[in-house]
């Protein structure tokens, strides 16, 4: 058996036992999925707060609806299509509301400028590596959503094609253009910021 087949079969075996009344099988579950999970939705949303609301909220809502789980999709498939739509949906509530803090805020009255709070370090490698992160975070959240889920779920969580196609409900061919479409992007980006 292979270690892909054992793993499907550990996921079954405790979500029989969750279904049964055994919360602890299902905090199994939780700990297992709960790391790639949070990656996937950091880099999807771009903070951590908003990151952990949606880990919260796709184990909740697995829970409540475990019994709605088809057992020939994967465990981790299924956990993730929760995920991408909480994304999803908190992206499309948060898009009128999002502001940069260090950009003026314009008003009727005045601009007021929010500065962020002066956090400098000793040590230089540190910052570069601040700094690289906050790049690749910065280019990350310029894709499109539409882009962005297919493209993490590929380089992050090395998903096939044809996982990823269930998890965001369209076919293999546009989850492949919505890759490309998003390395081209990235490219470009990067690019630009040299």
């Amino acid at each position: 058996m292979d270690q892909n087949n054992q793993k499907d079969n550990e996921d079954l075996f405790l979500i029989k036992e969750a279904l049964e009344g055994n919360r602890d099988s299902f905090g199994l579950l939780v700990d297992k999925y709960k790391n790639s999970l949070f990656n996937l939705v950091y880099k999807y949303m771009g903070n951590s707060s908003d990151a952990q609301d949606i880990c919260q909220d796709t184990f909740i809502k697995a829970y409540t609806h475990l019994n709605e789980y088809k057992i020939n999709y994967k465990f981790s498939t299924w956990l993730f299509t929760i995920a991408a739509n909480l994304s999803k949906n908190k992206l499309k509530r948060r898009k009128f509301i999002f502001f940069s803090i260090d950009k003026p805020i314009h008003t009727d009255e005045e601009n007021i400028i929010a500065e962020p709070e002066d956090k400098t370090s000793n040590n230089d490698t540190f910052m570069l590596k601040l700094e690289q992160a906050g790049l690749v975070t910065e280019m990350l959240q310029s894709l499109p959503a539409d882009y962005k889920i297919p493209f993490l779920l590929r380089h992050e969580e090395n998903r096939s094609l044809e996982e990823i196609a269930q998890i965001t409900n369209l076919s293999v061919g546009v989850v492949k253009i919505r890759i490309h479409r998003a390395r081209m992007r990235l490219l470009k980006k990067y690019k630009e910021k040299l």
